[in-house]
């Protein structure tokens, strides 16, 4: 029995202390995730920004109407007669 207690502390002192490194990992998992979340919430109002400075629009909705299919800069279809541009 002795035999196997001392091995088990041999083995137990070969077994590197892994508190620090998970630590340090959290800590820089939270960093990013600081980080990401600063990007998300102002980078896309300062693109937004430079959008409306160069004269486009800029959509207050999250959801898109279910019958727009045109382009993006294509806003108000639901005044055009159906049919394509020779229509009407």
């Amino acid at each position: 029995m002795n035999n196997f207690k001392r091995l088990q502390e041999e083995e137990l002192e070969r077994v590197p202390d892994l508190r620090n490194n998970q630590r340090s990992v959290r800590n820089q998992l939270d960093n990013m995730r600081t980080v990401g979340n600063v990007v998300e919430l102002y980078l896309t109002k300062i693109l937004d920004l430079f959008v409306v400075m160069s004269g486009g629009r800029i959509s207050t909705s999250d959801t898109r109407p279910s019958d727009h299919t045109g382009s993006p800069t294509d806003l108000d279809r639901r005044n055009r007669p159906s049919g394509g541009p020779s229509a009407g």
